[in-house]
């Protein structure tokens, strides 16, 4: 990260007392009384937008995009034959620094409620192989007809993480009481090491409650940086998918569940416009 992005970081974690209650805010709104996560990825991209809007009104440097496709990203794991579903939302913090430099870094999340009347979420093995240890996969098809593979490599953590919430929870029912969250955002290896096959939502070692996972990436502390290639030939792909950017005809044909939501979540930060 440069200097420029490092001061623009510093800026965001100096307000968070004003930031980070307009992320719990928006999560509170779209998990409260919600048991479904069709529905809460929904209402979940909606209220972060609202809640960036608001910031913004305020003179806070945000602006934020969604984009949404009600068919999952579909891939097929080369060594296995093994086909899964991608994930449910990525969530991308780009910073547009002076002399129009970019810095970008995301975070690919799977969404999981917890059972009704529990804080037990199950996790598809499948997936979690993908989002632990990324083995090459196909995702969509090149120009000339054959498949394109990937050979994702983070460097960090938590590129490949989890959304964990509870399912259809009353107003105050936190997972973590201290900061107000109602879900939590643990990478894929801690998912892994602490199931595998189901984990307890309010009983992971070390992990951020859910706005604080999104305040985290916004200040460039986790997320996968644009400085990666290969991660970002993945990003490249479902900004194409959901339509952000423009796509080659057909070139996901194949690769889509028909079933779901998925979600892209832009949230750009404007060193020009930056609030003291």
């Amino acid at each position: 990260m440069g200097p420029d992005a490092k001061e623009i970081a510093n800026l965001i974690r100096r307000n968070a007392s004003q930031i980070r209650p307009a992320l719990q805010s928006a999560f509170e709104k779209a998990v409260v009384g919600v048991g479904d996560e069709v529905q809460f990825i929904k209402k979940l991209s909606a209220e972060l937008q609202t809640a960036f809007q608001q910031l913004a009104n305020q003179g806070y440097p945000f602006f934020c995009r969604v984009s949404q496709i009600h068919q999952k990203p579909i891939v097929r794991i080369i060594k296995t034959g093994s086909r899964c579903e991608l994930g449910d939302m990525l969530v991308v913090v780009k910073y547009h620094l002076p002399g129009g430099v970019r810095e970008k870094t995301s975070i690919l999340y799977q969404v999981k409620m917890a059972a009704k009347g529990s804080t037990q979420c199950a996790i598809d093995q499948t997936q979690l192989e993908l989002l632990s240890n990324w083995p090459k996969f196909e995702f969509g098809r090149k120009a000339t007809g054959g498949p394109n593979q990937y050979t994702v490599q983070p460097v960090g953590l938590e590129f490949g993480s989890y959304m964990l919430e509870p399912r259809s929870p009353n107003s105050g029912d936190y997972a973590i009481s201290w900061s107000n969250s109602y879900g939590v955002v643990p990478n894929a290896h801690l998912v892994r090491s602490e199931g595998p096959n189901t984990v307890d939502l309010k009983k992971l070692p070390y992990t951020r409650g859910d706005a604080q996972g999104i305040f985290s990436l916004l200040a460039f502390e986790v997320g996968e940086h644009d400085s990666n290639a290969k991660a970002w030939d993945l990003v490249d792909a479902l900004y194409r998918y959901t339509g952000l950017t423009p796509d080659p005809p057909n070139e996901f044909d194949g690769y889509k569940n028909p079933s779901g939501v998925f979600a892209v979540i832009e949230i750009r930060v404007e060193a020009s416009k930056r609030k003291p």
